[in-house]
């Protein structure tokens, strides 16, 4: 897989992990013939808590 982070190239190889601040301009690809398995988590920052 590639990861590009502000027009930078970042090659991700399987087992290896890449962070990064999800408000950079970002996007991914598949980088070959095999299947490309991605798991993405995303942390957002605390926010009000929720009055019900």
């Amino acid at each position: 897989m590639v990861l590009i982070v502000d027009g930078t190239q970042h090659p991700v190889e399987a087992g290896q992990t890449a962070t990064l601040d999800g408000d950079t301009s970002h996007t991914y690809r598949g980088a070959g013939d095999e299947t490309c398995h991605l798991i993405t988590t995303v942390h957002l920052p605390a926010g009000p808590s929720a009055s019900i």
